[in-house]
């Protein structure tokens, strides 16, 4: 807390305001130099504050129902709507004679509302006010019709707002992509989607721990402040029955094993990403390998395909004469 000569002297100065010439950037109205000998904002991540363009003001200044309130405003974006209200009690006596509740020098913390986004719980912005005498600044805002805008005239020195943008980590949230597929074999679709993301855990505080996984190395680097996450080949975790129990893939989330892709029809395969194993596959014919065999029939003998059973058939032509009669 600041010595008492401290707020005297402030008393007497701009501070902790910028001390700007009045010849050009009169306001309608000047506030008393005694009213407010102190301030402090902590601006939090979500405010996205920029120490370079971004401002702290002191917006405005209004009297009613026996409660001065004095209204901060910050120009970042995503402070926009989220005010700080520091107020300060008054009433008038039986002789009509303004009395003012906090005494000198008093000392008020607020913040404002949260930003709403997913794991941030905190303020956007928070800040402390000092004031001192009232007297006067009530008299003039109450004459005024209990009202005064500042239009961003009072602007809080740059050296009393902490920015903590890019400052720590509030939580870890952990997901992955989802894994690539392969389509059945008659989908004929070739619109790529964009992957989405599949969440195992969001919001993560406190003390973590980092486990690396199959085939994962993570390395920390203490005197840069990184961690490094890898794959590498047998790093990591060591391979065990549950690596085996989906054909070397990992589920993702816990129904994964029960929505494998169809391969055809009413088939799913044995593989989280799909497709079919090499033993539900052809190589070769008869010692006939290559990228297409052509399966010609003979004298009476016709080749076709069952699309329903998947199967190639080999069956008597209708035009099949002779003694056979199958």
């Amino acid at each position: 807390m600041a010595r008492p000569g401290f707020y005297n002297d402030n008393e007497y100065r701009s501070y902790p305001f910028v001390d700007k010439p009045l010849s050009s950037t009169k306001p309608a109205y000047e506030m008393p130099d005694d009213a407010i000998v102190d301030a402090g904002f902590i601006m939090g991540l979500d405010a996205q504050f920029d120490d370079s363009t971004h401002k702290v003001q002191l917006s405005s200044v209004s009297a009613a129902d026996g409660l001065l309130r004095f209204t901060f405003t910050a120009t970042a974006p995503d402070c926009v709507g989220k005010n700080i209200v520091f107020t300060r009690s008054y009433y008038f006596d039986e002789d009509d004679m303004l009395r003012v509740l906090d005494k000198e020098w008093a000392l008020e913390t607020a913040e404002s509302n949260s930003s709403g986004l997913v794991c941030a719980d905190e303020p956007v912005w928070s800040g402390f006010l000092v004031t001192g005498k009232l007297e006067k600044l009530i008299a003039d805002v109450d004459t005024r019709g209990g009202f005064v805008s500042f239009a961003g005239f009072y602007e809080i020195e740059p050296a009393r707002i902490q920015n903590l943008n890019k400052a720590y980590l509030r939580s870890i949230s952990v997901g992955n992509y989802e894994r690539t597929k392969v389509p059945p074999c008659e989908n004929t679709d070739t619109t790529i989607q964009s992957p989405q993301i599949i969440m195992n855990a969001a919001c993560l505080q406190g003390e973590l721990l980092f486990k690396a996984g199959y085939n994962a190395r993570i390395r920390q680097s203490t005197r840069a402040r990184e961690l490094y996450f890898a794959a590498e080949r047998g790093s990591g975790q060591k391979e065990d029955t549950a690596l085996c129990s989906n054909h070397g893939e990992i589920p993702f989330y816990d129904n994964e094993v029960n929505e494998k892709p169809f391969v055809h029809g009413n088939t799913r395969s044995k593989f989280l990403s799909g497709g079919w194993s090499c033993k539900d596959l052809i190589f070769t014919i008869n010692g006939v390998g290559g990228s297409n065999v052509n399966l010609v029939g003979g004298k009476n003998v016709e080749i076709g395909y069952d699309d329903t059973a998947n199967a190639i058939t080999v069956t008597l032509s209708k035009n099949a004469g002779g003694s056979c009669s199958e």
